[in-house]
């Protein structure tokens, strides 16, 4: 992702998914790193036009909100090819957290099994 250092554009990530999910937790620690210049977007659902210009995606999925499999499963029909191969990452949120799931890790993994190229992270977002 790191880009040389002689060019002026930025780096532009597009992160995906519903209110609560952990964009705007994630696009904040992007925006502190200093060795990359971030352009962030953030949507809550695939824009109906076409994708700007987008270097990565990344697809937010929070284990305690189910309306993000639909999100996941509208995201994945809609996304090119060509970002589904080397250009996207699907963010698993709230993964320390199983007693509060809304769903299993084996729903996601059923979902994404067809793309076998697909990045998954379980990560936590949780500030202390």
């Amino acid at each position: 992702m790191l880009r040389p250092q002689y060019t002026r554009r930025p780096f532009e990530i597009m992160l995906i998914g519903p209110s609560l999910s952990g964009k705007k937790t994630l696009s904040r620690q992007f925006l502190k790193c200093r060795d990359v210049f971030f352009s962030i977007n953030i949507a809550e659902s695939v824009p109906k036009r076409q994708i700007p210009r987008v270097d990565y995606i990344l697809i937010m999925v929070d284990m305690t909100n189910r309306e993000c499999l639909n999100v996941l499963c509208l995201a994945l029909s809609q996304i090119k090819a060509t970002y589904l191969t080397h250009k996207l990452a699907i963010v698993i949120t709230k993964a320390d957290m199983p007693n509060r799931w809304s769903m299993e890790k084996t729903e996601i993994e059923q979902l994404v099994a067809p793309y076998t190229d697909l990045q998954l992270f379980y990560i936590n977002l949780t500030v202390k």
